[in-house]
């Protein structure tokens, strides 16, 4: 189950919030509508949470005594404890290896892949040109 809830309190010593849960008012469970879950984030990247902030809360195995914050709500206001995150040596690559099948649009895989190859010789060609062009003492093109 994941759900909304509200930041309550900021437990920095533990890598936790404490949070209230209004499912679980709603339903009757008091006990647990207000309790303190660890904070889920991706190493390298730390987001800086604040007081009145709407966070989401899953459980780990379905479990309500094992909250886990998973992210927050970005609720348009402008609040500079709440809304700044930075990455620490971060870097993301995405490669994508598309079957040949695969059509983006009206276009093929293979069509796309000739224009990719004609978009490579035509830069050569190019380069090719404006060194010859340099090499008589013409200014590229």
């Amino acid at each position: 189950m994941i759900t909304k809830a509200e930041v309550q309190e900021i437990l920095r010593e533990t890598n936790q919030l404490r949070v209230r849960i209004p499912i679980f008012e709603s339903a009757g469970i008091t006990k647990q509508a207000i309790i303190d879950a660890n904070i889920c984030y991706t190493p390298g990247n730390v987001e800086l949470y604040a007081v009145g902030d709407i966070v989401y809360v899953g459980f780990e195995n379905n479990n309500i005594n094992n909250p886990v914050i998973l992210g927050k709500l970005y609720q348009g206001k402008e609040n500079e404890a709440s809304t700044f995150s930075y990455s620490n040596s971060l870097e993301v690559t995405n490669k994508t290896i598309l079957s040949s099948d695969t059509t983006i649009g009206d276009l093929s895989y293979m069509e796309l892949s000739t224009l990719k190859n004609s978009r490579s010789n035509l830069q050569q060609q190019i380069d090719t040109i404006n060194e010859t062009l340099k090499k008589n003492g013409i200014d590229q093109l």
